[in-house]
């Protein structure tokens, strides 16, 4: 059964090590340190949600981790913020809530592996700060090792609401705002991350001077266009992904190409620029390249339309390519000219 544990407490300057505050690490001080920080776990056959939270409460001496677990554990406190407490053991999902002088919230979960490990997720509010955490447990290594790759996928949990799944296994992305909107959700990939292929294209860009729009999801960010006024450049909020949207006169037209030797030139250039090409598509008036040199991918689709050609190119970090390959063609499927 479903275990949920509401409570409201006095709470305020007794924890158990003493002062509420004093020696306690605050959510920016954490984020400077968890990535490093192996957490090192005692013996349990069958761990469950509260043995992790137990763990990370123990490993960072945090106000609303400690308020959560006294609460929780009904330890004697002193003073008064409401504060509840939701241990969900079945689904392996637990969240906790402040109220008062010292506010906060905390989620998490984790998901399980086919290969015996196990993925923990965190997510940690103090006030105006927000931390996400993800660590990873094999079971047989009594510890929890950090995964920051994985944590930088996820989207930016101060800018976004970031909910962690208490059933099902997708993580549902929120913009802020007086009424929260939903912009899209993080599908599990059943082997240790998420593919960010549900991220709603919810933006628009329109380019006054060529006449075409794309449409991108919101976890990218327009850098402002340049004098020319051509397009415009788009940078993710983990700064692994950006592309750059723009238009420009045919070549087709300009130097009496053919849309095949322009295709050819293109391929070309790539590889001048020392870009091995792992796939290419020419069809009609239109065709797309895709590419990669040590660390980056890059992806250039372009449209021949009359005398204008449009054009996309999407570059991203090799730590990403698996998940945002598909994500790019969904970003340049929506280039048009209007």
């Amino acid at each position: 059964m479903k275990r949920l544990l509401i409570l409201f407490s006095t709470l305020s300057a007794l924890l158990l090590s003493g002062s509420f505050c004093a020696g306690r690490m605050n959510v920016p001080r954490i984020g400077q340190v968890w990535q490093e920080k192996v957490i090192t776990l005692p013996d349990q056959s069958v761990p469950d949600i509260e043995y992790y939270f137990d763990a990370i409460v123990k490993a960072f001496s945090n106000n609303v981790l400690q308020v959560a677990y006294n609460v929780y554990h009904e330890i004697d406190v002193e003073s008064d913020p409401n504060c509840y407490v939701v241990m969900d053991k079945r689904n392996g999902y637990m969240r906790a809530g402040i109220a008062g002088e010292q506010e906060g919230n905390l989620q998490m979960c984790y998901w399980k592996v086919p290969d015996g490990r196990r993925i923990v997720g965190i997510i940690l509010r103090e006030e105006d700060s927000v931390i996400k955490m993800f660590y990873e447990h094999r079971i047989e290594e009594q510890s929890l090792k950090p995964l920051p790759q994985l944590a930088a996928s996820i989207p930016d949990a101060k800018r976004y609401y970031i909910e962690l799944p208490q059933k099902g296994k997708d993580i549902t992305v929120y913009v802020r705002g007086e009424e929260y909107q939903k912009v899209g959700h993080l599908e599990w990939d059943g082997f240790g991350g998420f593919d960010q292929l549900d991220l709603v294209m919810d933006r628009c860009y329109y380019n006054e001077r060529f006449g075409f729009t794309i449409r991108y999801p919101f976890n990218f960010t327009g850098q402002g266009e340049p004098e020319n006024g051509d397009g415009q450049l788009f940078i993710s909020d983990s700064g692994l992904a950006r592309f750059y949207a723009y238009g420009g006169y045919s070549d087709i037209v300009m130097f009496n190409q053919t849309l095949r030797e322009h295709f050819e030139e293109k391929c070309q250039g790539f590889r001048e620029m020392g870009y091995t090409l792992d796939d290419t598509f020419i069809y009609d008036k239109e065709f797309y390249i895709i590419g990669h040199k040590e660390d980056t991918y890059i992806y250039k689709k372009a449209i021949i339309v009359d005398n204008i050609q449009l054009n996309v190119v999407i570059s991203f970090d090799s730590v990403i390519a698996d998940d945002f390959l598909m994500m790019a063609h969904q970003i340049a499927a929506t280039l048009m000219k209007r």
